[in-house]
């Protein structure tokens, strides 16, 4: 069977299978989306998927799903964040236990945490990497070859970011329903070039997103199914939901606008003050020549 395939999951056909099918970067209200804890609480009973609410910087909807789902053990929740990083990447981490998770966000993400609190924060991918490393979690890139500063093609030409940072991850996000398949088939490039584990996720902003890529897994327990990743032993599913994508992006401006201050200073930062710190020596070295 084709590991890594870009179709709209058949999940039933999957559940009978035997598959444990799990939408792996999903966000909620509490990032920057509007999906409600009891409107993805819905959609998981409704598809049979399990989710790992991977909101920008914050982790309160893993316990609020988990309370709005306590009557639904057959729904697998996997303790996950999605950490902006200074340099712009995001990582996605995926936690064996929800407390570690907890743990992992009080000592090493509260405290740099900005007035925009789904931006970029005070540290960098590198310490994120480095600060997981501490606990029983699988560390990874998410939608790394996604356009400007949210990927990490650019840094690695500017050397504004190690170049073992792959290689320090366990997986690569190889299918994510908002960028294109291009962008995808060279993550899933990157993955197998590394012998990296994969993984594959909606970045689900509004409810219709919801399980249109799934990474399956033949499980039992949490634990079992993210060995199953580590081992390379699961599938990826999935596709670009087009018709929603500029609903989706509006959804996410919108949350941004609210703090207009933090945002222009981000993307003043990223876009305009680092590249220049990187071409204006070129430049120089140019002329002298």
């Amino acid at each position: 069977m084709q590991k890594i395939r870009f179709i709209k999951p058949p999940l039933s056909v999957l559940h009978r299978q035997g598959f444990v099918c799990v939408d792996m970067h999903a966000h909620s209200r509490y990032s920057d989306s509007t999906n409600k804890i009891g409107t993805i609480a819905k959609q998981c009973i409704a598809k049979g998927i399990g989710i790992a609410m991977t909101d920008h910087n914050e982790i309160l909807a893993n316990f609020k799903l988990k309370e709005a789902l306590r009557g639904h053990p057959e729904i697998l929740l996997v303790p996950g964040i999605e950490v902006s990083s200074k340099q712009g990447p995001h990582i996605l981490l995926y936690f064996y236990e929800l407390e570690d998770l907890a743990i992992f966000y009080e000592r090493h993400i509260k405290q740099h945490k900005k007035k925009n609190p789904y931006t970029a924060l005070n540290i960098t991918a590198e310490e994120i990497i480095e600060a997981a490393s501490g606990f029983q979690c699988l560390k990874g890139i998410a939608h790394p070859f996604a356009p400007g500063f949210m990927g990490i093609e650019k840094l690695l030409k500017r050397k504004g970011m190690d170049n073992d940072l792959v290689k320090k991850c366990d997986f690569v996000e190889v299918i994510n329903g908002r960028v294109t398949e291009k962008m995808n088939l060279r993550a899933c490039k990157l993955a197998l070039e590394d012998g990296k584990s994969y993984t594959g996720g909606s970045d689900a902003h509004t409810r219709s997103e919801i399980g249109s890529t799934i990474t399956a897994a033949r499980a039992t327990t949490l634990a079992e199914f993210l060995d199953a990743i580590k081992h390379r032993e699961n599938l990826v599913i999935g596709k670009q939901v087009r018709m929603n994508k500029p609903y989706s992006y509006m959804i996410t401006a919108g949350k941004h606008l609210r703090y207009p201050g933090t945002t222009l200073r981000e993307n003043f930062e990223r876009k305009i003050k680092r590249p220049l710190q990187y071409f204006i020596p070129k430049l120089k070295k140019m002329l002298r020549w």
